[in-house]
């Protein structure tokens, strides 16, 4: 190319220059142009007529790419598996990038499927799941179980863990809030080939729109709900999470008690005292607190024997007294009951039967 090289780096894209481009076939050359290029159109240019992914990988991994769409839109044209391996081995692409690349890839290793949340993920790791044996695989399997988005992919991966005895009666079920991976579902063995469902959602953060989609309720029917619980609980402090508790079962009951173990986010650790209330959705809503209810400094545990619609709260030192145990506080609007009885469903339990949980 000789020691003068024209430089394309403040060049603007015309019909003159992208022929100049069109005629040189040295691959390395088109890459150097992509790279130095400020013209997105003349990055373009170069791109196209560059066949070896190769040097889409290096232009890609290039810290002196003059356009900051050139990466991205180098990394669209890459196909080559091996280059992709070498991206996530070598390089720290962007989460967008990672996505990019894993919804690309086959065959994706499972270490790479275990951090994505969605689908292509499920189906990949299913297919994992096909090669997985217990005991050899156990730290894998229980990884699944709180990456998988639907109950049919839990079921699958619970199939290969055989039931383990612990030396207690009480199932203590760990969740973070909000879940890692935007649910709060969870199967459990309690005892051997007998499995129970638990769905603990957190309904606070959706819109009125996301919950008719979501679960069926009128929107305007949950926003009045949701006032109405605001307006009782407010006694107790802040609303931070509105919990709907319930299990399935298939055909053996469930006789334990169950502790859940909620970790602690943020902005709960901002409030000075927090309480978990029970929400009775057969009188509008009225407010009865938890009292086996237990903070540490990283977690809030309760005691329950009845799965139903929870809520946590909070509150802050400049704030009224909390108010005295098992005070119940029916809120307003009787008209509640009335659609609760018209649409025949148990509102946060979501049309799911709830279960009474009494140790044996």
């Amino acid at each position: 190319m000789g020691l003068f090289k024209k430089s394309y780096r403040f060049v603007t894209y015309n019909d003159k220059v992208a022929s100049q481009i069109q005629k040189i076939t040295d691959q390395k050359r088109l890459m150097e142009i992509a790279i130095e290029a400020k013209d997105i159109l003349i990055v373009e240019e170069a791109l196209n007529h560059i066949t070896d992914d190769y040097y889409l990988y290096e232009i890609y991994q290039s810290k002196y790419t003059s356009n900051i769409n050139t990466k991205a839109k180098a990394l669209d044209r890459i196909k080559d598996q091996e280059i992709f391996k070498k991206m996530i081995q070598e390089l720290s692409p962007t989460h967008r990038d990672l996505r990019k690349i894993y919804d690309k890839i086959e065959n994706p290793p499972f270490e790479l499927s275990i951090q994505m949340n969605s689908k292509i993920a499920e189906d990949n790791l299913l297919k994992d799941l096909d090669r997985m044996k217990y005991p050899d695989d156990k730290d894998k399997l229980k990884e699944m179980l709180n990456k998988m988005i639907t109950k049919e992919s839990v079921t699958r991966v619970l199939e290969l863990l055989p039931f383990e005895e612990d030396n207690t009666n009480t199932n203590i079920i760990t969740y973070t809030v909000p879940s890692e991976n935007g649910l709060a579902t969870a199967i459990f063995q309690f005892e051997e080939g007998h499995n129970f469902t638990l769905n603990m959602d957190d309904i606070l953060p959706l819109t009125p729109e996301e919950v008719q989609t979501t679960y069926g309720i009128d929107k305007s029917l949950y926003s009045t709900i949701l006032e109405t619980i605001k307006t009782n609980v407010k006694p107790y402090g802040d609303i931070l999470s509105l919990y709907s508790i319930t299990i399935d079962e298939d055909d053996f009951g469930y006789s334990d008690a169950l502790t859940l173990k909620i970790n602690l986010t943020e902005k709960m650790k901002e409030y000075d005292s927090l309480q978990f209330v029970y929400l009775d959705d057969e009188n509008n809503f009225a407010v009865t607190d938890v009292k086996n209810f237990f903070l540490t400094s990283v977690t809030a545990d309760v005691d329950l024997d009845h799965l139903s619609a929870y809520a946590l709260v909070g509150k802050k030192k400049e704030e009224s007294n909390n108010p005295n145990n098992n005070t119940n506080n029916p809120g307003t609007g009787d008209s509640i009951l009335f659609y609760v009885s018209i649409l025949g469903l148990s509102i946060l339990g979501f049309g799911i039967s709830r279960y009474y949980l009494k140790k044996n």
